[in-house]
């Protein structure tokens, strides 16, 4: 379930630039850098990507852009058309992880706190099959870094004007893939008017695939938004289940997961823990699926969430 909070503007040549620069290295990750300005409304327009330099490095797993290749392109950029640099991209080739993994959202969030950034933006690709790639987008915000949006594009056509220009007069050193051709598929696209929701295909026995148990997921969230900030819900690829995200007043991170058992079961309720940085599961007590679901699954979400923040009261004492 994408819920798209944010958008991206990116012109038809930015993101050819990426699909090609994906499938120059199809069994190891390669990067680019994202380059353009805030809208007033915080969304990012990008209209420039700069790709890898020639001493970057790169695995099956990492990336590491080069970094006096970077600091000369971005100086210039900054000089001559006034450009932020708005966070990276990178592929996971092969892989099948369409979002970032927990190294990535670390590497984010050291990275806006070591230069005090209040939003960045991260773009990760895959291949999909010989000659097309997908391309998704997701955005952090300072405070909230692992409640990051996956956000929707709005696709400009035609060629960036930066790109017309800058090109022209720096041809001599700037990465030019070698693919020359790449499909771009399976892009989720929106528009500056609305906001776009797209919809799973969720498997015949999962509790949410009738219409009136989405009916009840979305009542579940509306009483967790009188409660906590944010409430989102996301769907896991590998797994396909769903999962809320918020924070509570606190500042614990809590992730909510609809197991395929639920409401036999009860959901499974983690809070993030940031020193080993991955989610841990709260001790759960009694669940009653019998009566209001929407109720009995707040409460009890809400009861769980409450403990954290008493364990950790516990453990300073």
């Amino acid at each position: 379930m994408v819920n798209i909070q944010s958008k991206v503007l990116i012109y038809e040549s930015e993101l050819n630039f990426l699909a090609q620069c994906i499938l120059d290295y199809p069994e190891t990750e390669t990067g680019c850098d994202l380059f353009g300005f805030w809208s007033h409304s915080g969304h990012a327009v990008v209209q420039y990507v700069i790709g890898p330099g020639n001493n970057a490095k790169r695995t099956a797993t990492l990336f590491h852009q080069d970094e006096d290749y970077l600091k000369s392109i971005g100086d210039e950029l900054r000089k001559t058309h006034g450009l932020q640099h708005l966070g990276n991209f990178h592929s996971h080739h092969k892989l099948k992880l369409k979002k970032p993994s927990q190294h990535d959202s670390a590497t984010v969030v050291k990275a806006m706190n070591s230069y005090y950034l209040n939003r960045f933006l991260l773009m990760i690709g895959n291949i999909v099959n010989e000659n097309s790639t997908t391309i998704n987008a997701f955005q952090y915000t300072r405070g909230k870094e692992q409640l990051y949006d996956h956000s929707g594009f709005v696709v400009l056509p035609g060629e960036s004007p930066i790109r017309t220009v800058f090109d022209a007069n720096c041809t001599s050193y700037l990465y030019q893939p070698k693919t020359k051709r790449a499909n771009l598929v399976e892009l989720v696209e929106t528009t500056l008017e609305e906001h776009v929701y797209t919809k799973p295909d969720y498997p015949i026995n999962y509790w949410l695939h009738t219409k009136k148990n989405r009916e009840v997921l979305n009542g579940i969230m509306h009483k967790l938004n009188q409660q906590f900030n944010s409430v989102r819900a996301n769907l896991d690829d590998r797994t396909g289940l769903v999962y809320l995200l918020f924070g509570t007043p606190e500042g614990k991170i809590i992730k909510v997961t609809f197991t395929e058992e639920f409401p036999t079961t009860a959901p499974v309720v983690a809070s993030f823990d940031f020193e080993w940085f991955k989610y841990l599961p709260i001790k759960t007590y009694s669940w009653h699926s019998s009566g209001s679901l929407v109720l009995n699954t707040v409460n009890y979400i809400i009861e769980l969430a409450s403990q954290v923040d008493e364990l950790k009261e516990e453990c300073h004492e």
